[in-house]
């Protein structure tokens, strides 16, 4: 393992934004927009970091490859007791993750891992977002302190997206949620007949969405780096 890394200013920056926005009752979720390059990985772990001794933190991923590569990341820097892989992977190919990082497919193992306590971050790629779901309807499994979605952009578009369970807040429960992308998407609702019924109470727009236009409609976009020479078209928002 590496060690513990010296955030560079704009990472510093990014996480006292992140970590500012979603303390106390101002905003249950938040999106940071970074370019590739910028840090995201760190910084998103330095935010949950902050919310992790209140309980566990659920980290999603679009890819495998992203999760196995997440995971390490995270052990390299530090500051968890216990890591856990919710995903179809029999095994890590990463030597650095063999001994540290728990693979389960399985609900009940998930739910009786977490209830172990300690600092718990549990991964998952958001095709197994149902076995988390199934963890918590049937297996007791508590809320997550914080849930950090990836590569958000991904689950935008129609509530009944598969990997829109996220933002199901029954389904998923979760006392903060940050959504970190480097190409945040833009959608404009329009009454299409062919549009399925929304699913989840207290919305009452067709889709959801990662953009700055219409942030306000689910979450508050609150930092924004434009490109990764990391200074230049960096934006804080004030929330």
């Amino acid at each position: 393992m590496s060690g513990r890394v010296e955030l560079r200013p704009h990472q510093r920056e990014a996480v006292a934004a992140g970590v500012d926005a979603l303390s106390g009752t101002r905003h249950a979720a938040a999106t940071i927009i970074a370019a590739c390059g910028t840090g995201k990985t760190l910084i998103g772990k330095r935010v949950a970091e902050h919310f992790a001794e209140r309980g566990s933190v659920l980290v999603l991923v679009p890819t495998l490859e992203l999760l196995t590569q997440t995971a390490a990341r995270w052990l390299a820097d530090g500051g968890f007791d216990q890591l856990i892989g919710v995903c179809s992977l029999p095994g890590v190919h990463d030597r650095s993750l063999r001994g540290h990082l728990l693979l389960t497919g399985n609900a009940r193992v998930l739910a009786r891992r977490v209830a172990e306590g300690g600092r718990i971050a549990v991964f998952a790629t958001y095709a197994s977002l149902p076995t988390i779901a199934e963890a918590h309807r049937g297996e007791r499994l508590p809320p997550w302190v914080f849930a950090l979605a990836d590569e958000a952009h991904r689950t935008s578009g129609d509530w009944d997206k598969r990997w829109a369970l996220i933002h199901d807040d029954r389904a998923i429960p979760a006392a903060h949620r940050l959504y970190m992308t480097a190409t945040p998407r833009n959608w404009r609702t329009t009454q299409n007949p062919k549009a399925r019924t929304l699913s989840s109470p207290g919305l009452s727009a067709l889709l959801l969405c990662v953009c700055t236009a219409v942030s306000h409609f689910f979450w508050v976009v609150l930092w924004w780096l434009g490109c990764s020479q990391c200074g230049v078209g960096r934006r804080t928002a004030t929330v």
